[in-house]
């Protein structure tokens, strides 16, 4: 009995061997498996046009992927057709991931952005996650003649002297979290990523030099398929080029002012700056969403307060002496400081005033300071 029980044992053994070398489940659970991730991009308007023409693709959107966590892993462009985008991927089970978008429409020049929850991918499973896509746009500035400066200012805003402007594109509001990392994630450190990924993405970007300001620019501009405006080398910007840079200083109070002549856009009193910035009493110390306060006449929000804002000019205290009447772009003479407009969240509302002055070292990085983007048209 023994022995037919040892011979049935080795019998099912054998059985078992052979039977799992012939099984292709077997194989099936020792490889990994993948799940479907299907994206779809929903713009403002979707369904109420017909459908593009693939030759007249026009628009088109770049959607990035994170690991959670923020960790950058790649990014491909994807086609808006009908004022919607589809894109599906494949991933191994049990990853998880957020996904950003940033859209282009070239016909009407709006830019749109949106961004996912965390997306865990199931095996063999096919997950649909929608993504609402929201309008951020750009302001044309009129071409124009103002006075800039200010007598009743500091010395290094005097004198008040005639610009004339040709027309050029503002970005509504300063550059934020969101744009920056989109863009600039490569140099980024894994420290600087998981702090930004804490911070609300509407908030300004800053901590920024003047030197990452304009590669920003520059790869905004690629993004665009415009012709960069800066030579990375040499760091000089080519006003001729219609790819992205930093205001000039004259640009800059120019679209400050919209047209008034007040100490702020919305009047001469601190009453007035509180409608429309935040500075060192109102904002408790500590940066804001863009666009929470009032715009100015021409849909530019947070000009004055929230963020210092770098211009392109090298930064002269006596350059207003001798400025061109014709689009002034700074001195020639080239130093290592910048100047910066608008003041801040930490400024006393004097330094917030359309026509005040400052600057900073361009491979300084301050808290305090950020960028907003023009492009001549």
């Amino acid at each position: 009995m023994r022995i037919i029980c040892i011979k049935m044992i080795l019998l099912f053994t054998v059985l078992s061997i052979s039977c799992s070398k012939k099984n292709p489940l077997k194989e099936e659970e020792i490889s990994e498996q993948e799940g479907t991730v299907e994206i779809n991009c929903i713009f403002p308007g979707a369904g109420q046009e017909k459908a593009a023409s693939p030759e007249n693709i026009t628009s088109y959107a770049f959607i990035y992927l994170y690991k959670y966590g923020n960790e950058f892993s790649g990014k491909q462009e994807i086609e808006i057709i009908n004022k919607i985008a589809s894109v599906t991927f494949k991933f191994k089970e049990g990853m998880n991931f957020a996904f950003k978008v940033v859209g282009y429409d070239s016909n009407l020049n709006i830019t749109y952005q949106g961004k996912s929850g965390r997306v865990n991918v199931a095996g063999n499973q096919t997950i649909s996650v929608n993504i609402i896509m929201k309008k951020y746009g750009y302001v044309t500035i009129s071409a124009g003649t103002y006075e800039m400066g200010s007598e009743d200012g500091e010395n290094d805003e005097k004198p008040v002297h005639t610009v004339y402007l040709d027309a050029f594109e503002m970005s509504a509001t300063e550059v934020t979290v969101k744009q920056w990392t989109a863009l600039m994630s490569y140099l980024l450190s894994e420290d600087e990523k998981s702090f930004l990924s804490k911070i609300d993405d509407t908030i300004s970007a800053s901590n920024i030099t003047w030197f990452e300001a304009i590669e920003f620019c520059n790869r905004l501009s690629e993004f665009y398929r415009l012709n960069p405006c800066y030579d990375e080398t040499t760091m000089n910007c080519d006003y001729s080029k219609n790819g992205y840079r930093l205001p000039t200083e004259a640009e800059w109070e120019y679209a400050c002012r919209a047209g008034t002549t007040s100490e702020y856009n919305t009047g001469d009193s601190e009453e007035d700056l509180d409608k429309t910035g935040w500075y060192l009493t109102n904002s408790s110390e500590l940066l804001h969403p863009v666009g929470e306060k009032e715009s100015n006449n021409w849909g530019l929000y947070d000009m004055h307060g929230n963020i210092g804002e770098l211009c392109n000019d090298y930064y002269s205290a006596g350059y207003y002496k001798i400025s061109p009447e014709n689009n002034p772009h700074g001195p020639n003479t080239v130093t290592s400081i910048h100047v910066f407009r608008g003041g801040s969240y930490i400024s006393e509302c004097e330094k917030c005033r359309s026509s005040a002055r400052s600057s900073l070292k361009y491979n300084v990085k301050s808290q305090s300071v950020g960028f907003r983007v023009v492009r001549s048209i």
